[in-house]
């Protein structure tokens, strides 16, 4: 004779688990101490797919090895399993639709005279909260390379108006100096400095308003005024413009073909 109480105890147990494992969304699966699958529930059929008897996995390993984990994890499993610990771990399933589903894994023993009779996985569907982590690090990533840019652009823009401010100032120390050695600046010199401030306060006026728009658009606030404009005129101005000429450089316009106008907002 042979006390099975602990025994019918256990397969009453089992019994409850399996019965409230029926009913939750979440996939069981129940294997004996050599990790032999004794039993699914329909959600884990459904998960792993294997509501079909023919390709039902045998062990659990059937199961875990065809799913994506990183290296190192189903033997970190193993030596907490041949502890007859529980063990909890994340991995990643792709099913045969191409749907990739995140399952955050819990294994916990039941024990038998003192031995492990069997495993309990439960599998819980932590794909949304994945995707969340990894819209937040997007998100925090777009936000950090948007702050390089500003930090690069307020950079940029401040070497930019520190250009024509040189030039002005240099303008107006040699103005100072005629005056005050000579008494006077004769007209050649006066209008050639004073044409050089003209222009570097032009410059300076559209590197302001660069900025404004600039601004205007990151805020959504931009206004957009398209109207019909000479396609040819348009790249003329712009090619000559003081703000392409500061660099010292030429660039040279081909136009072929018949003149046409295009529908675009000038200032922008």
């Amino acid at each position: 004779m042979r006390n099975i109480t602990e025994k019918k105890q256990r397969e009453s147990e089992i019994k409850k688990l399996a019965l409230v494992a029926s009913k939750t969304n979440n996939a069981v699966v129940i294997t004996d101490a050599n990790l032999l699958i004794e039993w699914m529930n329909e959600s884990a059929e459904i998960i792993f797919e294997t509501r079909d008897a023919n390709t039902r996995p045998t062990k659990i390993s059937g199961i875990i090895e065809s799913m994506q984990m990183q290296d190192g994890v189903v033997t970190a499993i193993k030596i907490e399993l041949e502890k007859g610990k529980a063990a909890n771990f994340e991995l990643k399933l792709a099913q045969s639709s191409g749907r990739k589903l995140w399952l955050h894994v819990e294994v916990n023993p039941v024990y038998e005279n003192g031995l492990v009779s069997n495993y309990v996985f439960m599998f819980l569907d932590i794909t949304t909260i994945k995707e969340a982590e990894a819209n937040l690090s997007n998100a925090l990533e777009k936000e950090k390379s948007l702050n390089q840019l500003k930090t690069h652009f307020v950079s940029l823009t401040s070497h930019e108006f520190r250009t024509p401010l040189t030039s002005i100032q240099s303008s107006l120390d040699i103005l100072h100096l005629y005056l005050k050695t000579k008494g006077s600046v004769d007209n050649d010199n006066l209008t050639r400095h004073l044409n050089q401030i003209h222009d570097e306060v032009n410059r300076m006026t559209e590197l302001m308003d660069n900025v404004l728009v600039t601004g205007k658009i990151n805020s959504g606030k931009i206004a957009f005024k398209p109207g019909w404009h000479n396609l040819e005129q348009l790249l003329s101005e712009i090619v000559t413009s003081s703000r392409i000429n500061q660099y010292g450089k030429e660039i040279k316009l081909n136009i072929s073909g018949a003149v046409r106008s295009v529908h675009c907002d000038k200032r922008l």
